[in-house]
This record gives C-alpha cells, structure tokens and sequence, in this order.
C-alpha cells in the first residue's frame, strides 16, 4: 500500500516521493478571480466582542455572520450564531421661529426573534449488534445575539417662546422555545431507542445536550433643547427587553 494511503497524519508524508501526491503548481498573478467556479470573495473585516469577563466573545466577520466562542478550561468551542440582529433608529426636529418655535421628535425601534427548533438521536424498529459501545449524542447549541438602539434629538427655539419634545424608545423579544405570541413551543434534544433490540459488548450510552444563550442590548436616549424668553424642553426614553427559553 503507497504511503499516502495508510497514513492520516500529512506531516509525516515525504510529498517529494510519495506515488499518492503530485505537484501542481500555478502562477496566481494570472488567475481570473471573477471565476466564481473556482474563487471565493472572502470579506476579512472581524470585529471581536466580549461577552462577559470569562464567558467568551462574539466574533463577526466582514459577510455579517457571527460566531461565538467560549473558554472551558482547556477546550475552546466556536459556534455560528443562529440569529444576529441590528435595529437602529433615530430622528431629528428642529422648530425655530421668530417669535415662537416647537420641535417633536420621536425614534422608536423594535426587533423580535424566534428560534424553535427539534434536535433528535434515535434507534427505531432495528436489531443492533455491536462488539464495543452503542452512543447515541444529540446536541443542540443555539444562540440570539440582538442590538436595538434608537436615538431622538429636537431643537427648538424663537423670540419669545421656544420648545423642544424628544422621545427615543427601544424594544427587543427574544425568544428560544416560545413563538410570537407567547404559546411554548419548547426546543426539543432527544437521544432514544424505540422499539429495537440492542446486543453489546459494551455500554449503551446515550447523551442529550442543550445550550440555549439569549445575548441582548437594548439603548434609547433623547435630547430636547428649548431656547428663547421662555424655554420648555421634555425628552424622555424607556428601553424594554424581553427574553424567554423553553427547552424539554
């Protein structure tokens, strides 16, 4: 058997002499990257973001996708996020007069999203005979990573009377198991034999794994400005997050 073919590990494999390996080499100054066959645009921008002190980090890449990595003890377990949501909004006024000016304003932004999901690892209606271990793993990781921000400012001013009316509200639901309306629909990670015989040398070992992580930011601010002989300025913001997990 060539040499190639009965080792996995690639640094022990003398290329050069190997029957299994052939050189190709290509002069990449020449190549067409427009072919979309054979290249991929691969956008390089990361942005890292901590978490929590010794939670781990949320690592976003140039195409928008996110991933979070976490630290346990010696292991370190990268997985792409299910959601990844932004919502932003903001607004302006500006009322000036020559003897009075008003301004309102007001920016509101809202995100919900919803993750149901069903993870299952099963024997059905079989015969298994085995010389070592039977294992039945079944995993489910997911994860909600949610900015909401919104951002009101209004100016207003005049001779004698100027007012300024700003309000900035934010509003994100999250949910994990639970629809839109609140009805639990709970996230499902099973690992189960049904109906089958099992003839082993060693264990039945089965494994059911959930990790379910809701990360959330929700910020709202407003400015009212009023200017003139008599001046009124009222500004006002509320932020409001609502995060449910359901899992069985």
């Amino acid at each position: 058997m060539a040499e190639g073919a009965a080792i996995a590990d690639l640094s022990n494999i003398d290329f050069a002499e190997d029957d299994m390996w052939q050189a190709y080499l290509t002069d990449l100054g020449s190549e067409d990257y427009s072919d979309t066959d054979k290249w991929k645009l691969v956008t390089a921008g990361l942005k890292l973001t901590k978490l929590a002190n010794g939670e781990g980090w949320t690592l976003i890449d140039g195409s928008g996708a996110a991933y979070v990595l976490k630290k346990n003890g010696d292991n370190l377990s990268v997985s792409e996020s299910t959601i990844n949501s932004i919502s932003a909004a903001a607004a302006v006024g500006v009322g000036l007069g020559l003897k009075a000016g008003v301004a309102v304003s007001g920016a509101g932004a809202f995100s919900q999203n919803v993750i149901l999901s069903k993870t299952s690892t099963s024997i059905r209606n079989s015969v298994i005979t085995s010389g070592e271990d039977v294992l039945l793993s079944s995993k489910s990781n997911q994860t909600i990573n949610s900015v909401v921000v919104a951002a009101s400012v209004a100016v207003g001013g005049g001779g004698k009377a100027g007012v300024g009316v700003a309000i900035g509200a934010s509003i994100a639901r999250n949910l994990i198991g639970y629809d839109w309306n609140w009805s639990r629909t709970p996230s499902d990670v099973r690992a189960y034999v049904e109906d089958s015989s099992i003839n082993a040398q060693g264990d039945l070992i089965q494994t059911a794994e959930a990790n379910q992580t809701i990360n959330s930011a929700v910020i709202a601010g407003s400015v009212g400005i009023g200017a003139g002989k008599t001046g009124v300025a009222v500004s006002g913001s509320g932020v409001f997050s609502e995060n449910w997990i359901g899992v069985d």
